[in-house]
């Protein structure tokens, strides 16, 4: 996950977070969006429990005047076989204290079985 800002006549490039797999997530595919509270939200099609995560980056606690001011990252939802799989595929969207994405079903065998809706509360 990364930054472009503008300074002076170019442009100031700040990696946010660098994936690692695992618990960590991998492959952030969908696109990111800020939350109310001015966190970035986001998923990875893999990881967690192989099926993928919700995460947050939050920023820092004040205005970054440098590019190696680093975001926190947490991981707020591990997705399952049981709920659903795969989340990169769908936009996350924010309706009061809820967030809504679309992600494939999975079966125990992993293969798509239909479309969800999955809603939880941050």
């Amino acid at each position: 996950m990364y930054q472009l800002a503008p300074r002076g006549s170019g442009w100031i490039f700040t990696i946010l977070h660098a994936f690692q797999g695992g618990s960590d997530g991998d492959f952030p595919q969908a696109r990111v969006v800020f939350g109310p509270e001015g966190k970035l939200y986001g998923t990875t099609s893999n990881g967690g429990n192989r099926c993928g995560t919700v995460f947050t980056l939050t920023p820092p606690p004040r205005t970054c005047e440098s590019a190696g001011c680093s975001w926190t990252k947490t991981v707020i939802h591990n997705f399952s076989q049981s709920d659903g799989c795969w989340p990169g595929f769908g936009d996350l969207t924010f309706d009061g204290a809820e967030i809504s994405m679309a992600l494939q079903k999975r079966g125990a065998n992993l293969v798509a079985e239909s479309m969800a809706a999955v809603l939880f509360s941050r």
